[in-house]
């Protein structure tokens, strides 16, 4: 298994190159982040977050009516193949059955990638259209077929060192804290967590108070590790 250091220089690469990329951890660790700031997306980029409640409509697109008639809008899974933009799936894991298997169309290779949509008209993949899906699950445990029409995929184990030197900035020793607390994954702390925590800090809360607003139950054993870690704790 590659180095824990290499991890975010593969995520790169992946998605430089690669058309369809997988990057599967914990909350926290910046998969949306290097998503979201994914290097050559020259079209844009279009997000979804997927949820058990999301439906296929939402994200094809469904017939809305305009002007005294019914006319078919497209979704953003349509607008991102339609225009080449990089199209971003945040929490695959959590999609309904049916919502997963309609993204197989949309995810299939360059020469599959096909949607015949409820107007009739067939939508083929642009030449630029990319797809960066994040899981909190890891690869093995998702759709056989959805892992199958991914490129690469990169299990992370350790947050984003952007996030770690953005942490550092908001409190001294704070993203050294979290990344080292992922060496036991049941202890990790969320770096969107600790964000909230330098933020509460920052604006004067009591720092107890800080601790469990953001941390909850962990409150006490975080903050503790927190200190011992030489984070600045006001």
């Amino acid at each position: 298994m590659p180095k824990v250091l290499d991890q975010w220089a593969m995520v790169a690469t992946a998605i430089r190159h690669a058309r369809v990329v997988l990057l599967c951890g914990a909350p926290g660790v910046g998969k949306t982040f290097a998503a979201l700031n994914a290097p050559g997306a020259a079209n844009g980029i279009v997000a979804l977050n997927l949820s058990e409640d999301t439906v296929v409509q939402e994200l094809f697109g469904h017939y809305v009516p305009q002007g005294g008639q019914f006319v078919y809008r497209d979704g953003p899974v349509i607008v991102a193949l339609r225009e080449g933009r990089t199209l971003v799936i945040n929490e695959l894991s959590r999609a309904s059955g049916a919502v997963k298997d309609a993204l197989l169309g949309a995810l299939d290779s360059m020469q599959s990638a096909k949607i015949t949509l409820p107007s009739g008209e067939t939508v083929t993949a642009h030449d630029s259209f990319r797809a960066i899906i994040t899981s909190n699950e890891s690869s093995a445990e998702l759709d056989a077929a959805l892992r199958d029409r991914c490129e690469t995929v990169v299990n992370l184990t350790e947050p984003h060192p952007e996030l770690i030197a953005a942490l550092n900035r908001a409190m001294p020793q704070l993203g050294d804290a979290v990344r080292d607390s992922y060496a036991d994954p049941d202890r990790a702390i969320s770096s969107r967590a600790a964000f909230a925590f330098a933020r509460l800090q920052a604006s004067g809360v009591d720092v107890d108070v800080a601790a469990y607003l953001t941390f909850a139950e962990r409150a006490s054993d975080i903050l503790n590790t927190l200190k011992l870690r030489g984070a600045a704790v006001r």
